[in-house]
């Protein structure tokens, strides 16, 4: 297997996220007796090195790297108390908390 095998492979999930995501919610709430009374949300940025042409969400933004000169992308996150991800979402780098 190989980096762009993978990608690939992960382009081709996209399209499911949401009902992947409910499933697991499910799945945790059996197996690990999870309940949703409290959700935690985060957001964090990554940057990228490079022009980031093809990807039209890289921008420039607050950047919690202290890499002002790189684009980035903020990806937040939602997790369980245990730490057990629920669901995210990628924004434009340019996106405020």
């Amino acid at each position: 297997m190989n980096e762009q095998r993978l990608y690939r492979a992960l382009d081709a999930l996209l399209p499911h996220k949401d009902g992947l995501f409910r499933h697991f919610q499910k799945v945790y709430g059996e197996l690990f007796g999870t309940t949703y009374d409290l959700l935690l949300y985060d957001i964090t940025s990554t940057y990228f090195e490079g022009l980031c042409e093809a990807n039209p969400q890289a921008r420039r933004g607050y950047s919690r790297d202290k890499r002002p000169d790189c684009l980035q992308v903020c990806i937040a996150l939602v997790v369980t108390p245990e730490g057990l991800p629920l669901a995210y979402e990628v924004f434009d780098g340019n996106r405020t908390d």
